[in-house]
């Protein structure tokens, strides 16, 4: 069964947030010393509470240009474009107005971000325009050599996000593999069926 997307209500306990940095810490295929003993390596970021109405309260950091109020910055979008529309909890500021659109078929890549045994999550809003049958994919994306990896971190569905809706906690770092205790990430939005908006993409340094 594929990793589904609902918008959560609940508060995420401790255990769970320590349960998934213990597993990123045993899956990381060549984590350093520096990681077994929990020293993160990638560098420090401003921190954030955004989604504390939603009962989280972990602490996060944005993607470079995640609210898209600059435009696309360094995003790479095939089949999308920035829009008017924010969604309506303003975590990032009240005078935020855009958001990015992705139509059927379309795909929106991140700006790269840095990744290590700290980095358990990430979320962001989504909203779909149409249908309950909608799907979108989310996948992390990294190079190892030459080669382009890509793993699927969760999908999307549209029934779930007929208005604007945060996701659930995704997974980040368990699932990608760790050169060296690091890895450069890029989060891939593919709409596989359906028009979709997401905005505000916020990633979880766990032990900053």
């Amino acid at each position: 069964m594929p990793y589904v997307i609902r918008p959560p209500v609940r508060k995420m306990s401790l255990a769970g947030v320590l349960a998934a940095v213990v597993l990123c810490m045993l899956l990381a295929p060549a984590a350093s010393k520096a990681d077994v003993t929990g020293n993160a390596q990638c560098p420090n970021v401003n921190l954030l509470n955004p989604f504390g109405i939603f009962g989280d309260g972990a602490n996060y950091t944005p993607v470079a240009n995640g609210d898209f109020e600059n435009g696309l910055g360094d995003w790479s979008v095939y089949g999308g474009n920035v829009v008017s529309g924010n969604e309506p909890y303003n975590i990032g500021n009240s005078t935020d107005s855009n958001s990015l659109s992705i139509q059927s078929g379309g795909k929106a890549v991140s700006p790269a971000f840095c990744v290590d045994t700290g980095y358990p999550y990430f979320r962001f809003f989504a909203r779909n325009q149409n249908g309950f049958s909608s799907l979108m994919k989310v996948k992390a994306r990294w190079t190892v050599g030459d080669q382009t990896v890509e793993e699927t971190l969760g999908y999307l569905l549209g029934g779930n996000y007929k208005s604007w809706s945060v996701s659930d906690l995704l997974p980040l770092c368990d699932r990608v593999d760790l050169q060296n205790g690091t890895q450069q990430v890029r989060l891939v939005f593919m709409s596989l069926t359906g028009n979709w908006q997401i905005d505000d993409v916020y990633i979880d340094p766990y032990r900053r």
